[in-house]
């Protein structure tokens, strides 16, 4: 079989200390197939002597526009089948050659370690290339989001599927991030799934090269790069979108939607999203919300259809179906003020990319979701496992819902549980790397109340529920490499092993259907099986209490009481 040819490209200025070092790594694979192409950028400090001195190098000398100008002058030199990308002050470990070009034959991208060194070559740290989703990668503001380039070999074709234009292969506007900008195209094709667990290159880093010298402009451009592919992964249509889940047409919609014919901005849309089980009250709905369409003077107003189901499952619909960075969830009869947007727009700015949720709240109200401090306002992290609230109205930056694929039930059972599900949400947004903020001068002001009927539930049912999220988060955990990434530099939750094994014991007491003994509360019959098939579980035997206390059964309230009593005994050994 032919041996894959590599392309080596290699980009230089004034690097005649380092240069030589990253040409003789390259001849040190001892493999048969390599061209290493040298693009300088007209160096004065005797790097092309060093270049003249090795008659095997392709390289050029010129001004050129930059690095990222460069680096496409090197690509569309390359005629090899494998893309290897190493600046002139790094190398590469002898032997490395071979073992790539194996793992590169039935994927066409492949990862390895890469050490950090010093100016003068002393090793630092590793950072080990976990492999991570497109998600990951957008993420800047997580410390190794973006792998070390280096360490990065890709096959041809790669570069073709995902280049700008003939011989355009990188931004050129880019100064600093012009390799993540290419890894979020390549992620769109193909995951960065496939590492090798070696080093694949040493990467020197120092106050005075590029990006060590200007980090406040790296960041910003970052910025830049996210806002391009997050914009592009919700394919923006407008600028903002409002949610408003619904089972039918009432005054209160009404009110909602002509508070939001009052919003002077020319690029936003609201999405009515009917979850209702009635085929002709549905047909109802979508017919009165196009009749309002036709009266909205600036934006866009659209009736989604979802499944019938809980709200939460129809909010996961609707985040797919919406086509703006930013969303608001509202309920029926909720009123935006004329400015919701702006003010909205205004929190999310750019400097502000890791924020992905935001809860306004009542400052009149003791809300324990947010925490009150000399500096403002911020989300209190603890508040997920004790708060008595389900928040019904939020806004959120859409491609961190998308990521977390809206709203979740138990990993073990189909469905949302509507008990778990929004702090599920809020848990797994801080989970991966995401930031959550409250601030009271978001807040809307609330028509109804929507959840009474589970926030009357959260106490009876809230060892389970957070046991639960904790079960469940962990096994995600340990399904995701880059978790031990965002762990390590404390950009995630992580749970003690007493705690995470103590949430796995409780919940192998109780059925994986457990949530659904909602749907037998004020069934005696119903309730009554569920104490028989899970005499463990506290919440069957105090929904039956509930009967037993309104019907003055007190036999009934004697066994509810003895059954209860050994529930609990049994937890506390736990």
């Amino acid at each position: 079989m032919k041996e894959a040819k590599f392309s080596v490209v290699t980009v230089s200025y004034q690097h005649a200390d380092f240069i030589r070092q990253t040409i003789e790594s390259v001849m040190l694979q001892s493999y048969p197939a390599v061209e290493h192409i040298v693009v300088d950028g007209g160096s004065t400090d005797g790097t092309l002597e060093i270049l003249k001195a090795y008659p095997h190098l392709i390289w050029t000398s010129e001004p050129d526009r930059g690095q990222s100008h460069a680096l496409n002058k090197g690509f569309a030199r390359a005629t090899g089948d494998i893309i290897a990308w190493i600046n002139s002050d790094d190398w590469y470990p002898p032997g490395l050659f071979k073992d790539v070009a194996l793992a590169l034959e039935d994927y066409p991208i492949v990862m390895g370690s890469c050490e950090v060194c010093d100016k003068y070559g002393v090793r630092q740290h590793v950072v080990k290339n976990y492999e991570r989703t497109w998600h990951d990668l957008l993420k800047y503001w997580v410390f190794c989001s973006s792998p070390a380039q280096p360490s990065i070999f890709f096959r041809r074709e790669v570069l073709e599927e995902v280049k700008y234009a003939a011989g355009k292969y990188l931004d050129e506007d880019l100064e600093f991030c012009m390799d993540l900008d290419l890894w979020l195209r390549i992620a769109e094709r193909y995951s960065l799934v496939r590492r090798m667990p070696k080093v694949f290159s040493y990467l020197r880093t120092y106050d005075t090269n590029k990006t060590g010298e200007m980090m406040d402009l790296t960041y910003r451009e970052m910025s830049r790069v996210y806002e391009r592919h997050a914009r592009r992964r919700v394919m923006a249509e407008t600028a903002h979108s409002v949610v408003i889940p619904a089972q039918e047409f009432s005054e209160g919609l009404l009110a909602s939607v002509e508070s939001f014919k009052k919003i002077p901005a020319k690029s936003a849309e609201m999405l009515v999203v009917d979850h209702g089980s009635q085929p002709e009250e549905a047909k109802r709905l979508r017919r009165k919300v196009l009749e309002l369409a036709r009266t909205v003077p600036h934006n866009t107003l659209r009736y989604v259809r979802a499944s019938p189901g809980h709200q939460f499952e129809a909010l996961t619909h609707a985040i797919k179906a919406v086509r703006s960075p930013i969303l608001t969830v509202m309920q029926p009869g909720d009123v935006l003020a004329p400015d919701w947007i702006q003010s909205c727009d205004r929190a999310f700015e750019r400097d502000n990319t890791a924020l992905a949720l935001m809860y306004g709240d009542d400052p009149k109200e003791k809300e324990q979701f947010l925490l009150r401090t000399e500096k403002g306002v911020a989300f209190r992290t603890d508040a997920i496992f004790v708060a008595p609230r389900i928040l019904p109205n939020f806004v959120a930056r859409t491609v961190a819902l998308l990521e977390l694929g809206g709203f979740k039930g138990s990993a073990e059972s189909e469905g949302t549980n509507p008990l778990c599900a929004m702090r599920q949400l809020l848990l797994r947004i801080l989970y991966k790397g995401w930031a959550i903020l409250g601030e009271h001068t978001l807040r809307l002001p609330q028509h109804s109340r929507p959840f009474a009927a589970e926030e009357a539930l959260l106490p009876v049912f809230q060892l389970y529920i957070n046991a639960q999220m904790i079960v469940d988060l962990v096994k995600e955990s340990k399904l995701e490499p880059f978790f031990e990434e965002r762990s390590v530099h404390q950009f995630t939750i992580v749970f003690p092993e007493n705690i995470s094994s103590s949430a796995e014991k409780l919940m192998q007491t109780v059925p994986l259907d457990w949530a659904d003994v909602l749907l037998a509360r004020g069934d005696r019959a119903k309730l009554e099986s569920w104490v028989q098939r899970a005499p463990q579980f506290i919440p069957a035997w105090m929904l039956l209490g509930e009967i037993a206390e309104s019907g003055q059964d007190m036999q009934l309230a004697e066994r509810v009481q003895s059954g209860m009593s050994a529930a609990q005994a049994n937890i506390a050994t736990l």
